[in-house]
């Protein structure tokens, strides 16, 4: 049926969209353009120039009326806008002030501005004119004239009245007259002759009971000065047990509305269901016929002249369709004149639900009560209401009476007092309880007397809380290391894919439901951190709240188990640290949720890209009470929060660590209840693990008395207990217990720390090398090597890790070392200090080749020619291991060994001529540099003889000759 109706409201949908282009198409034709990212330029109606004012972002809107031609004017002055006066009420003196610009292009003087205000548009009282002695181009001056006091000030009474104002700006040679003129209508309001009254009052709010201050603000509503007349403020609580009934209504006659009722429309109809959770028979407001309206059903009038408030009791139940639109109860003293009481704007369905008002406004003579539906009906399906009974409370007397005098006051001020605190009487009782109490404000003119006491009186009811709670908030003590979660569970894909906000400035809150399926396994363990992603890529500051919530429904959470509150700005991920660690019992549901407040255009809530776990990962409230929670999805999004719980060993695990030593052992014991407690005792304990691992083994008491926790909400000791040297590495756990047997919220008053002490040294290794052998000779390294070192930190006890390496040491290190930096000094340090031998690596590595020069001489002996090649060669790192020599390509001789030199001798032959000799440098690792030569090179044996013979005939010849002696010399060495 519900499938049915819907289609028939899209087909509804459908058909108006119809009509409409129908509509449109047959009187003009409206163009809507989408851009790209870019500038956005504003044209100024009257003289039609353009003005950047922004980018757009993403796809824009825009429409054909940012589309004109720009001209441009040499003379133009003129007025944007007429500022002040503007509707509201009258006064004394109000400003009266004119935005005017220069569209020109030359800078103007001496420009002449008048101004006239016309009662009725026809009755002048007000003619002022000013001039303008500079306006530059394209500049904006706020143009301010002599004040105006309307004529009828002090004149007339609670009445309203018409002005029309005109304003001319007058400039010689102005080239464009149309924006020279502005007029407008603006209606005044003259309020009575006398008339104070208080606007509101503040301090007292509901809440932990304590001592508030008090603080008033009255104003003077009137058109006179006013003096020596008392304001009050009183305090009441009100009693509740004695209520008496005043009007029931439970819709079982089908009659409708039942006698002395009202609808306005017929929207409001009588239905043979109990949605709401009464029985058969409930008022039901239907979406049909729809209009946009205020839809009223309100009751009969019921005598509320003896009473200070009332209760409006009612189920009711929701069946929502789409936003917006308004549900709200409100009353009335005429059946015309409304004051909203109560009000929600669903955005999902309501389950059937008790709603209780309790109100003051308009209570004490006739009240009428409505439940209105203010909006749009197509909005909704149903709204179901029952079981009405409306209950009237008289105040005990008052507790809390004050007053302070005014001397005077002028019309339209407003002024502040600071009356005397308030501390409620209850909690001089120290009782338990929950009270609620009506604040009333007034003021008592009587010379001259008030004309409207309608605003006299300013009243609120709240509702205070009483309970006795103290606790140990935590327990201190220097040098400890808190390890992270141990794991995390969470829905999401780890990814953060986008972010999700509220179209407007707004609250909201989103969660994820952990279920026995994820918790199962971590029975006795605890959540001690929340992580989430802030945003998507902006960052933005904003706080927020993490609350952790009992078993509920599938659909809602259970009660609230603890909160922490939490501030951020980087869009990133952020943990936050439970100050109560919650227990997962691995039975149960846990709800985890992040309330949040942010402005427009920000997106707190960061997010994956897919909805894998439909009811666990995707969890939504919109608005700030976290009554209503609905799948995400239903709105068209489909993901999982990036939301984690971090899990830690609870029960015999360690919480912190430290090393062995004797420690400060100091706890902080809070009061968080609304009375003082006095002469309170704590009592610690420790237990070491070690030598009876299951029930340890007491080593530690301790006791402080005479603890007075005399400040409520808040007030805190230090508790100094007796240093204790923990010497064993092993666990102990440090027991605090705060005890008071009248404590509401016993939870809190005992607290446990598991402490190891960690006295082992870690260790560190290096857990492989690449290449994993040497890839040069003997043992030397030719390339860079990855070194990868590894470390732990052993356990302090079966099953029980030690306090563990720092985070860089999660994945391993890894270093590139090189034959300039073949060595490294490592060591690990775990997170308490103890600090291991260090470890120092060094690799032979040999990366540069040797240096080589070759030479040769040719020398006969015996008769025959001879080539010596002499062969220096060195090496820096690995030194030289030898040099090989070959003759075209193959091996002739090997020299082995650092030396000096190596020398390689031939006997030379004609055929050597067309052979190359090469030789090659070889370093211990493996490296190796050559050298080529030539046999061309190399001249032969037969050019040496041929010159040898001709150098005979030649000497023979010059032997006679003295002056040849130097040349035979020289040929000689030839």
């Amino acid at each position: 049926m519900q499938n049915k109706k819907r289609l028939i409201k899209n087909i509804i949908v459908m058909f108006a969209f119809f009509i409409s282009l129908v509509l449109i198409s047959s009187s003009s034709i409206s163009i809507v353009l989408y851009t790209r990212p870019g500038q956005l330029n504003k044209c100024d109606e009257k003289t039609s120039l353009f003005k950047l004012i922004g980018d757009f972002q993403k796809n824009t809107q825009i429409t054909e009326s940012m589309f004109q031609y720009p001209r441009f004017i040499d003379h133009d002055v003129g007025i944007i806008n007429i500022i002040s006066p503007k509707a509201g009420n009258a006064g004394v003196d109000i400003n009266v002030i004119l935005n005017v610009k220069n569209y020109g292009s030359n800078t103007e003087n001496n420009i002449k501005v008048t101004v006239v205000i016309l009662k009725d548009g026809v009755f002048e009282e007000y003619n002022e004119t000013d001039y303008i002695d500079v306006l530059n181009p394209d500049e904006e001056k706020d143009i301010e004239l002599p004040s105006w006091t309307p004529d009828d000030w002090q004149n007339i009474s609670n009445q309203y009245l018409d002005y029309k104002i005109t304003a001319l700006v007058n400039l010689s040679g102005d080239q464009n007259l149309d924006n020279n003129y502005r007029e407008k209508w603006f209606k005044l309001y003259f309020g009575y002759f006398h008339d104070v009254g208080f606007i509101n009052v503040s301090g007292p709010e509901s809440g932990p009971a304590q001592t508030f201050p008090i603080s008033g603000i009255i104003k003077n509503f009137g058109q006179y000065e006013e003096c020596c007349f008392k304001n009050h403020v009183e305090i009441a609580e009100l009693d509740i047990e004695n209520s008496v009934e005043l009007l029931s209504q439970d819709f079982s006659d089908s009659t409708f509305p039942p006698g002395g009722w009202t609808k306005t429309h017929a929207n409001w109809m009588h239905s043979d269901s109990n949605h709401a959770g009464g029985g058969i028979g409930e008022a039901r407001f239907y979406y049909l016929p729809s209009s946009n309206d205020i839809f009223r059903l309100y009751s009969p009038a019921i005598d509320t002249s003896i009473y200070d408030a009332i209760i409006i009791d009612f189920k009711q139940n929701v069946d929502h369709y789409t936003i917006p639109y308004t549900l709200q109860v409100e009353t009335s003293e005429d059946g015309i004149n409304w004051d909203v009481v109560w009000n929600i704007n669903p955005r999902s369905d309501i389950a059937q639900q008790n709603k209780s008002i309790f109100t003051a406004q308009n209570v004490g003579s006739t009240t009428y009560v409505s439940w209105t539906f203010d909006g749009f009906s197509y909005n909704i399906d149903n709204w179901y209401v029952d079981d009405i009974v409306i209950l009237g409370l008289n105040s005990f007397g008052p507790e809390y009476s004050e007053y302070i005098c005014t001397d005077t006051i002028d019309p339209g001020e407003e002024q502040n007092f600071e009356f005397n605190d308030w501390t409620p009487e209850f909690l001089s009782e120290e009782t338990t309880g929950n009270k609620k109490y009506i604040l009333k404000a007034w003021t008592d003119m009587e010379e001259p007397v008030d004309e409207n006491p309608e605003n006299d009186l300013f009243f609120e009811i709240i509702e205070l809380e009483f309970f006795h709670d103290i606790g140990i908030k935590e327990i201190i003590s220097s040098n400890m290391y808190n390890p992270p979660p141990q794991d995390w569970l969470h829905f999401d894909d780890g990814t953060n894919a986008l972010s999700i906000g509220l179209a407007y400035a707004g609250t909201f809150e989103y969660a994820i439901r952990l279920t026995p399926d994820e918790l199962e396994d971590w029975a006795g363990y605890k959540i001690t951190t929340v992580k989430r992603h802030h945003g998507h890529n902006t960052s933005f500051e904003m706080d927020g709240i993490i609350k952790i919530f009992e078993q509920g429904t599938s659909t809602n959470p259970g009660d609230l188990i603890t909160e922490e509150p939490f501030s951020c700005y980087e869009a990133d991920w952020h943990d936050i640290e439970l100050d109560y660690p919650v227990l997962i019992e691995g039975d149960e549901d846990i709800w985890i949720s992040v309330l949040v407040t942010h402005e427009a255009g920000e997106f707190p809530a960061g997010c994956d890209g897919s909805l894998d776990y439909p009811g666990k990962g995707d969890w939504v409230s919109l608005g700030d009470t976290g009554d209503y929670w609905n799948e995400i999805s239903i709105y068209g999004y489909y993901l999982d929060w990036n939301l984690w719980a971090g899990i830690s060993l609870g029960d015999k695990f360690p919480e912190v660590y430290i090393q062995p030593g004797t420690q400060d052992i100091e706890g902080l014991a809070t009061n968080f209840g609304t009375f003082p407690e006095l002469d309170l005792t704590c009592y610690a304990e420790i237990y070491e693990y070690i030598t009876d691992p299951e029930n340890g083994t007491l080593v530690y008491e301790d006791n402080i008395a005479d603890i007075d926790l005399d400040t409520p909400l808040g007030g805190t000791d230090i508790l100094v207990f007796d240093d204790f040297n923990f010497a064993m590495e092993g666990v102990y756990g440090f027991y605090l217990d705060l005890p008071l047997s009248i404590d509401d919220y016993p939870k809190n008053n005992q607290e446990k720390l598991m402490i190891a002490i960690d006295d082992t040294d870690p260790v560190s290794w290096v857990e492989k090398m690449e290449p994993p052998e040497p890839d040069g000779d003997n043992g030397w390294y030719v390339s860079d090597v990855e070194v990868t070192v590894c470390a732990e930190d052993p356990d302090i006890a079966p099953g029980i890790p030690g306090s563990g390496v720092g985070q860089e040491w999660i994945d391993c290190i890894t270093y590139i070392l090189d034959e300039k930096h073949n060595s490294i000094e490592f060591w690990v340090i775990d997170n308490v200090g103890n600090d291991e031998t260090h470890h120092i690596l060094t690799i032979d590595i040999d990366q540069t080749n040797p240096n080589m020069d070759v030479e040769w001489e040719i020398y006969k002996q015996g008769g025959s020619w001879y080539v010596r090649f002499t062969c220096v060669a060195s090496d820096v790192k690995s030194k030289m291991d030898r040099v090989e020599m070959y003759i075209d390509d193959e091996l002739h001789e090997t020299i082995t060994g650092p030396v000096p030199s190596y020398e390689f001798e031939i006997k030379w032959s004609k055929d050597l001529k067309t052979s190359t000799f090469k030789f090659v440098a070889f370093d211990i690792a493996g490296n190796s540099a050559f050298e080529l030569i030539n046999g061309s090179d190399i001249k032969s044996c037969s050019n040496i003889y041929i010159k040898q013979l001709s150098k005979n005939l030649v000497i023979q010849f010059l032997e006679r000759f003295s002056i040849f002696q130097r040349l035979l010399d020289i040929l000689s060495k030839m």
